[in-house]
Formats: C-alpha cells, sequence, structure tokens
C-alpha cells in the first residue's frame, strides 16, 4: 500500500497504529481527542473513519455495532447495525440506509510513515 505524505485537508493528524495493525475488512475503535472511533479497512485496503456514535440515541457503536445487516436488504459485508435499535449504516460511505438520511460524521484517514492517522478538524 502507498504510503501517504500529504497534509491533511482541514485539521490536525492524530497517529492510532501501526499498519499493519488493521488488517483487510478488519473494523476498530480508537478514542481521539475525547470522541470515539471508527476504523474500517475495506477489501481493497481502503481507510474510513467515522463517529462511532450512533445518531439516534448516541449509542456507543462499540458496544452496540454488530457487522451485518438486520432488517433490510442492505449489503451485509459493508453494513454496521446499531444493535440498540438496528439503525444501520454503509461502511464505505457512513451513510445511514435504514432508516436513510442519518449518517456518520466522516473523518479523513490514512497512512503516513507505515502509521494509520484520523484528521480531526477543531470543533468536530
Amino acid at each position: 500500500m502507498p504510503e501517504d505524505s500529504t497534509e491533511p485537508l482541514n485539521g490536525e493528524k492524530h497517529y492510532l497504529c501501526d499498519d499493519h495493525d488493521i488488517w483487510a475488512d478488519e473494523l476498530t475503535f480508537f478514542e481521539v481527542e475525547g470522541r470515539k472511533v471508527l476504523i474500517w479497512r475495506d477489501l481493497d485496503e481502503e481507510l474510513h473513519a467515522y463517529d462511532a456514535i450512533c445518531p439516534h440515541q448516541d449509542r456507543d457503536l462499540e458496544e452496540t455495532g454488530k457487522r451485518g445487516c438486520m432488517c433490510g436488504p442492505h449489503d451485509d459485508e459493508t453494513t454496521i447495525t446499531c444493535a440498540a435499535h438496528t439503525w444501520e449504516f454503509d461502511l464505505e460511505t457512513g451513510e445511514g440506509v435504514n432508516p436513510s438520511g442519518n449518517g456518520l460524521n466522516e473523518y479523513e484517514a490514512g497512512v503516513d510513515g507505515g502509521e494509520i492517522y484520523v484528521v480531526m478538524s477543531e470543533g468536530s
């Protein structure tokens, strides 16, 4: 995987772990600047970073999130469901798929110097 050494678009890079610590199709959680963040590396090795809090009732997806679709015709491989009330989100985009329109906040993520980072802007 090529290393990304570009400057972040808007905010400060927070280094989370070694690039080899998150495998393809692995989902993991980190605490960054007092926020819970989920990082998912897809099968194409792309990193996706989102708030790990369900917008419905502020449930922590590390505790309530389940991989796969529970109540709709969505792709099980790229869906995370908040088991508290079955709200579902697409891990590729962060968009809400059940119900639609209520997505997870997305953050810039990448690899720099062999380490995975996420960019948190002020006020995010």
